[in-house]
């Protein structure tokens, strides 16, 4: 129950609040500053939400500007929605991350697609040398025979090494000497580094890392964000912007991210599904007034500062102290 309760608050921690909101009192503001504040012995879960619960719920979205350029993609141009993967060939989630991507690609035909983005991590020996073939396959041969090269590294993560790499392009229909003579040039170097450096620049952390139309996957559920993008892209071609310019639309910047303000009903929606969590958790754990109460610090930190981020930066310093 504590890790769930430290989960629940840290990964609402970071997001946005404006930053000079101030929490809505009950009561008069001058009638708490005149009172002496009673001795608590039990937790009031549903004013401590109703004061503060709205803190830990964002007003705005990070949308990513993540461009296709150079990489593979499987998938219709017209798609509403466009999933980049920064994946690693010796990763074992992306494995599994890969026969998801395919059971997805048939759920949502036509309104799908993935771009494959390379994020080999130092530690796994061959997935560099696998990143640079994919690359010269890709641009020798195509998507086609990239996704099916993609396809037999990740079903045979244990077996990899040069050997079985090479062996695998070449089933593809590249030319062996080409194949040869293409990874000792510059090129597939320089495409690599280039996702590299576009994973640091937008903070990718591990593999996978996952965006959704230029929105970072994390707590959502990877269908339940496709759907909603599915239904915001949809409103958009209704309104006139043409399917084969969505993502540009909806990412393209010019800057490394910028942020959406959330429409009210999205808003809400996001507050009344934070809102159970934090009731059923603050409930188990009501009459714990001890220093390790998650629910108890919200409590001690809302007395010090009635604004969004001050009490968050409190729980944040109190936890990690």
């Amino acid at each position: 129950m504590k890790k769930l309760l430290l989960v629940l608050l840290i990964s609402n921690l970071f997001l946005s609040c404006k930053e000079d909101e101030e929490v809505v009192k009950l009561g008069s503001e001058q009638n708490s500053k005149s009172q002496p504040k009673p001795v608590l012995d039990k937790l009031n879960c549903k004013s401590l939400f109703a004061e503060h619960g709205k803190c830990f719920v964002s007003q705005t979205q990070k949308i990513y500007n993540l461009p296709v350029d150079h990489s593979p993609v499987k998938g219709s141009n017209n798609a509403l929605v466009t999933i980049v993967e920064f994946t690693d060939f010796q990763c074992p989630y992306c494995s599994k991350m890969a026969i998801k991507f395919n059971i997805l690609e048939n759920k949502y035909s036509g309104d799908l697609r993935v771009v494959f983005k390379n994020y080999p991590l130092s530690y796994h020996a061959e997935a560099l040398f696998a990143s640079k073939v994919g690359m010269v396959l890709k641009k020798e041969k195509g998507n086609g025979a990239f996704w099916k090269y993609h396809d037999i590294i990740f079903a045979n993560g244990t077996k990899l090494d040069e050997n079985f790499i090479l062996k695998t392009a070449i089933q593809q229909g590249i030319n062996p000497k080409l194949l040869k003579n293409k990874l000792d040039e510059n090129l597939p170097d320089k495409l690599v580094k280039s996702d590299i450096n576009l994973g640091k620049k937008v903070k990718v952390e591990g593999t996978p890392w996952i965006f959704v139309n230029g929105i970072k996957l994390e707590n959502q559920g990877l269908e339940k964000l496709i759907e909603a993008q599915i239904e915001y892209a949809g409103n958009l071609v209704k309104a006139g912007t043409p399917r084969n310019k969505i993502y540009n639309y909806i990412t393209n910047h010019k800057k490394t991210f910028f942020k959406r303000k959330l429409d009210k009903e999205t808003v809400e929606k996001e507050l009344a599904q934070f809102k159970s969590k934090f009731l059923e958790n603050c409930k188990a754990n009501s009459e714990n007034m001890s220093q390790g109460n998650y629910y108890y610090i919200l409590h001690q930190c809302a007395q010090k500062s009635n604004k969004c981020t001050d009490i968050k930066n409190c729980i944040k310093d109190t936890l990690t102290n």
